[in-house]
Formats: structure tokens, sequence, C-alpha cells
């Protein structure tokens, strides 16, 4: 499971994003406590008698609670599983301590998110899509840190996605 600075990645998740991860076994159910727990920190003015119920709901009634807060009408299921993908792969970048780290996170990220074709070309062991970089013409630190700077790249245009979708 993946845990998540609420601190730093409150503003980009969702409640449709954090179910998803609950539900696909990606979260632990105790982080949509922490999630409203923040929400209420930070915003009291917005939490209504679901999010109360959630924040002290047993652990097995949390799924419970947060399904009856994504079901009203307000919230939408679309982009949740992007939006959570792009949180997770913009913390492995962060806390990633070299490029070989980052591959292996983002290849664990892609699995448990269904092998999603957006994300092909940043998996090590894929062929490459990246038409100006023969891999075979340089060395696998070299191969590495392209691809880690692709990550990156991917992560960031990912967190741009999710922060006007926001907006």
């Amino acid at each position: 499971m993946y845990s998540i600075d609420f601190e730093r990645d409150r503003p980009y998740l969702t409640w449709e994003s954090i179910r998803y991860g609950i539900e696909q076994g990606l979260l632990a159910p105790e982080s949509a406590q922490t999630y409203a727990s923040k929400i209420s920190e930070s915003a009291p003015d917005t939490v209504d008698a679901c999010i109360v119920e959630l924040l002290i709901a047993e652990p097995d009634d949390i799924l419970t609670a947060l399904r009856q807060i994504t079901a009203k009408p307000q919230f939408e299921q679309s982009g949740a599983a992007r939006a959570l993908r792009a949180v997770l792969l913009f913390d492995a970048c962060e806390a990633a301590t070299s490029n070989r780290e980052l591959l292996l996170q983002t290849e664990e990220i892609y699995a448990d998110f269904e092998n999603p074709a957006d994300m092909d070309g940043l998996i090590y062991y894929l062929p490459s899509t990246d038409p100006d970089w023969d891999v075979t013409q340089h060395s696998e630190e070299e191969n590495e840190r392209h691809l880690a700077e692709k990550i990156r790249a991917f992560s960031t245009a990912e967190i741009h996605w999710l922060h006007s979708r926001l907006q």
C-alpha cells in the first residue's frame, strides 16, 4: 500500500481518488479518515454529517462512510484513478533517492494501475518509445537517467493537468 503526504498532496486529491485507492487496495482505509481530518482542520465550513460519520467510523465501516460521501450528486468518478496515480507518481519522484529507485517505483505504480498506455514509455523493461533516444548507444546509467527525466516530466505534466482540473 502507498502512503500519502496529505499536507502536500491534499489539494490534488479528491474523495473519489481516495475511494478509488482504498477499493483497489492501494491506500489503507484509514487514509480516508486522515483526509477528512485535514479537510476539517483547513475548511471546517465544508464538514457535513457524512464527513463526521467518516471521522468516527470503525475501520470496517470506513469504506461505507466514504461511499456515502461520494454518492452525492456533486461528485464525479471520472479522473479519480488518474488523479491518484498523478499524486503517487509525484510522491515517488520526490522520494526517490536514485534514478533506479524511481524506475522501480514507477513500474510498481504502472502495475498497480493496470498498465495504463500513457505510461508505457516510462517503464524500463518495455521498448523505448522515444525516437530520439537509441538505448543501444548509451550506458545503463545514461538510459536510467534519461528515463527518470521522462518520468519527472510526465509527473509534472500530470500534476499540471490535475491542478487545472481543480481550478
